[in-house]
């Protein structure tokens, strides 16, 4: 007999990551490398002034880098004066503490994202990531 798993019935503040490490804009994509290399984080929220403007993800820099020196970006790529801005998606997709956990499943997986940011009133409060809601399954 095998066993069920499904996603409980749970706000997201439950199960979230609350120590959010975030990523200005301005900063360079040098600075989000080695964020990324030091964190083995997927994906970062990317900030102006406190509010959420934004996702760098690990693929969206391995896209930055392999373009380097050809037509679409000639010559290499500066990473200390990249910024993030220029490589980031702008933040379309965020959830609310107070969102259900399996309502957040579901746009993780209809917007092939490993990681959504938690919003409330324009700011970063948590983020939840794949490894969150698997973490969290429960059987039925």
């Amino acid at each position: 007999m095998s066993a069920k798993k499904m996603i409980p019935n749970r706000p997201v503040s439950e199960v979230m990551s609350k120590n959010v490490l975030t990523i200005s804009e301005d900063d360079s994509i040098g600075t989000a490398l080695r964020i990324f290399e030091e964190k083995d984080y997927n994906s970062l929220p990317v900030v102006r002034e406190g509010t959420l403007v934004g996702m760098i993800a690990k693929l969206d820099l391995l896209k930055a880098i392999s373009h380097a020196d050809t037509k679409l970006h000639p010559g290499p790529l500066d990473l200390e004066n990249e910024t993030v801005k220029d490589f980031m998606r702008s933040a379309s997709v965020s959830i609310k503490p107070d969102d259900d956990l399996r309502s957040a499943a579901a746009y993780m997986v209809e917007f092939r994202l490993r990681a959504l940011p938690v919003v409330k009133a324009g700011r970063v409060v948590g983020i939840l990531s794949e490894g969150d809601i698997m973490d969290n399954l429960v059987s039925e």
